[in-house]
């Protein structure tokens, strides 16, 4: 291996090349790029010249290559090294399929760099000059701080024991890279549920450009009292507490169909209303209801017991008639549940099912690598701070310094996800509290990461509808993203 100093400046030296005809580069270039080391580790063990040594000398390179970025725009190329800047004029000379190549001419010869794209991810940059950037391979995305020796180390040890397996068909891959939208409609027996009109919200959803799944309700939010679907036993034990018309079933079906990805918002603390109390949703007379029916059926009523209730009773009635309905589950205030039985029961019911705990620790960190496949993304409470604050900043360069979009402990991924309230509350509100500029910027990075977007919206039951500011407002920003 070379002297680290000497392995990068070469690369650099390279991409000095003289300005000419530089707004050709293809749209699919342009933006930062940033070396993505499992993919990177992999690629090298392609090479002829790979040995059992070669991993030893990695760390000190790789951290170093770690610092490394390329931004292509229309007007010039930068190039960054551990936060020093320089930009450097380049000329273009031909653009085919999947391939650039630029060219310079040092010391009365001319050399190539030829960028190409790789699995519709990654670029890989190669020189004339010299073949130190040959088995890099560079996904979008900024560097906004140094890697830890252990962030090495870890995507060595992934390689080295294969356990890249365990990485390379996460269960939340399909929401890699993508966004969608996410709102709550009331549960229970109510008088708007009869009238929702499916197809008119689809519609509406539809003109939303680049959304790639829908979050909605099976429980009301951040109330275990209320379903927006029957189940066998609430329904008797609680009339009134889940819908007679199986709306949720309705949606889920009707979005899957019209090719967007389903996932299930639901509040951890069940019927027995484990955070919120027996005063708040449909009363104390509801949770006795159920916890007498708890006590009846499994010998106690104790918070336990009631946890391991609703995940073997609410929880697993609706993934086993669900299924493959449910692409994904995402589990509110998830302290005040047996998180441990309510993934059993998931599991069971469709293996593929990604999902989510709300443990309010750190809203796009994995903090829970036995169970969660993507990361619950909440912002800073809002009673403290908007939700575009800058104090939130920190979880879109957690999904930039991620690996691909995941954190990665224990070699157990989970997808960096942001799950955002586009307003002032999470469900209401009168105003989109986000710059659109800063939206755009925001959610551009965490998926050009390969991590995950949601808005949450407000929801109009009289009308069936999202919130009409809201669904304008997603429609400039999909259209902005690249």
């Amino acid at each position: 291996m070379r002297h680290i100093k000497t392995y990068i400046l070469t690369g650099i030296a390279v991409i000095a090349l003289s300005a000419t005809a530089w707004a050709e580069v293809p749209k699919e270039l342009k933006g930062t790029w940033v070396v993505d080391l499992v993919p990177s580790i992999q690629y090298m063990q392609t090479s002829p010249k790979w040995t059992d040594q070669t991993a030893t000398h990695l760390p000190p390179i790789l951290q170093r290559m770690s610092q490394a970025m390329y931004e292509f725009t229309d007007d010039y190329l930068v190039v960054s090294i551990g936060g020093k800047k320089k930009k450097l004029p380049v000329s273009l000379i031909s653009t085919q399929s999947n391939v650039t190549v630029f060219e310079r001419t040092v010391g009365g010869q001319l050399h190539t760099l030829t960028v190409s794209m790789m699995n519709g991810s990654n670029i890989n940059v190669k020189s004339s000059f010299n073949h130190d950037l040959d088995f890099y391979l560079w996904k979008r995305g900024r560097v906004t701080t140094q890697v830890e020796p252990s962030v090495i180390a870890h995507a060595l040890q992934l390689v080295l024991t294969s356990h890249e397996n365990t990485v390379a068909n996460p269960v939340a891959q399909w929401m890699s890279g993508k966004w969608g939208i996410g709102w709550r409609f009331s549960g229970g027996d109510n008088k708007y549920s009869n009238g929702y009109k499916v197809d008119h919200l689809i519609e509406q959803v539809k003109a939303i450009p680049g959304l790639s799944y829908v979050l909605f309700n099976l429980s009301n939010g951040a109330d275990g009292s209320h379903y927006t679907a029957p189940h066998s036993v609430l329904s008797k034990v609680s009339p009134g507490s889940c819908a007679r018309r199986d709306l949720f079933g309705e949606m889920a079906t009707a979005f899957q169909a019209a090719g967007y990805q389903v996932l299930v918002y639901m509040a951890t603390e069940g019927p027995a209303k484990l955070k919120h109390g027996p005063n708040h949703g449909r009363g104390p007379q509801s949770v006795h209801a159920w916890t007498s029916w708890v006590k009846a059926q499994y010998g106690s009523d104790d918070v336990e017991t009631l946890k391991k209730a609703y995940a073997e009773v609410i929880v697993g009635e609706y993934a086993q008639r669900y299924g493959t309905l449910i692409d994904g589950w995402w589990f509110d205030h998830a302290s005040f549940g047996n998180i441990d039985l309510i993934h059993k029961e998931i599991t069971q019911a469709n293996p593929k099912a990604a999902i989510a705990f709300n443990l309010s620790r750190k809203g796009a960190v994995n903090c829970n690598p036995d169970y969660e496949d993507y990361t619950y993304g909440h912002p800073t409470p809002l009673r403290r701070a908007p939700a575009s604050s800058k104090s939130n900043l920190k979880m879109v360069t957690a999904i930039e310094n991620s690996e691909n979009g995941y954190h990665i402990v224990d070699g157990k991924p989970s997808l960096g996800h942001m799950f955002m309230p586009m307003k002032n509350r999470w469900n209401s509100g009168a105003d989109v509290v986000w710059p659109e500029e800063q939206a755009v910027d925001w959610m551009q990075r965490v998926l050009q990461a390969r991590g995950a977007w949601t808005w949450n919206v407000p929801f109009n039951d009289k009308t069936t509808e999202l919130d009409l500011e809201a669904v304008d407002f997603a429609i400039r920003v999909g259209a902005q993203l690249r």
